[in-house]
């Protein structure tokens, strides 16, 4: 295989912010009436954009309440997760040292927001690896699992999607 490229995932490939995200928002779900398993929630909503990941949601509470989810939810959401980012927020371990090891581009190609995306790169020091080559699901049609984002990223970076590694948890 010729790899050329390496498009990576961010939350939970190069930083540890999905277990802070899980916690926070199985809290606020419980809140709202909606609980899950540990394992039912990660199979069903992580790597979701937040568009999905919210209608996924609103369809649960109104099976359970038969109403829509309150506008409050997604607020609530930002108001307690973002805090916890900014303060606990860590590289995985090994990321920085994979990122020097490699001698081709890198593109990050996430379903975060593009704003805190750049954000979580900046407190953990891994942004200086990627330069402009930050790309997220607010960029194109469809989000994840649709290629559509990992094939912008290639095409960003100049490089044939067959010659790209994806690392996605």
């Amino acid at each position: 295989m010729d790899i050329r490229a390496i498009i990576f995932d961010n939350d939970g490939v190069l930083v540890d912010s999905e277990i802070i995200h899980i916690a926070v928002e199985r809290e606020v779900l419980a809140e709202f009436g909606l609980t899950y398993s540990d394992e039912a929630y990660k199979s069903r909503f992580v790597g979701l954009s937040m568009p999905d990941y919210l209608a996924e949601i609103d369809a649960d509470h109104r099976a359970v309440s038969g109403q829509a989810l309150p506008v409050e939810f997604a607020s609530q959401l930002r108001a307690r997760g973002w805090p916890r980012i900014q303060a606990e927020l860590r590289a995985m371990a090994g990321a920085a040292d994979l990122l020097r090891a490699f001698d081709g581009p890198y593109a990050v190609a996430s379903s975060a927001p593009l704003e805190r995306l750049r954000i979580k790169l900046t407190l953990t020091e891994l942004i200086q690896f990627f330069g402009p080559h930050i790309y997220s699901a607010e960029q194109v049609e469809n989000g994840k699992p649709a290629p559509d984002l990992f094939l912008h990223a290639a095409q960003q970076l100049g490089i044939a999607p067959e010659h790209c590694l994806v690392i996605e948890d």
